[in-house]
């Protein structure tokens, strides 16, 4: 097996206030954070679970609405300080067999320099 180095050259965790249902926000404290303390090239930053919005129930729809918009704005960032950054938003799932009603769903996305590496 691999030493954990060849995997990334650091990690770290993203500590950052989450204000409530503002996504515009929430991508500029991100932006601002990273051109503060810019991150080594290749490192894995993990983001507070459903960063962009924070867990307000009544508005996942809406917020799984902006995930892509979100998504975008990640790969932009990992493209920008070459990084890969993980992190948590709420998406739509598709509902039980003969419902057909999409549900919300906490879901993790990995994105590195070239975009969307992986979900689940």
């Amino acid at each position: 097996m691999p030493s954990n180095s060849s995997f990334f050259p650091a990690a770290g965790c993203v500590q950052l206030h989450i204000e409530l249902g503002n996504t515009r926000a929430n991508i500029a404290t991100l932006r601002r954070l990273l051109a503060e303390q810019t991150p080594q090239a290749g490192s894995l930053l993990v983001l507070p679970e459903i960063w962009a919005t924070g867990f307000s129930y009544p508005d996942t729809q809406k917020f799984a609405a902006e995930t892509p918009a979100v998504l975008a704005e990640m790969a932009a960032l990992a493209a920008q300080y070459d990084i890969f950054l993980a992190g948590s938003l709420t998406n739509q799932k598709p509902g039980d067999q003969g419902s057909g009603a999409a549900l919300p769903a906490n879901t993790l996305y990995l994105l590195g320099p070239q975009g969307l590496l992986g979900q689940t």
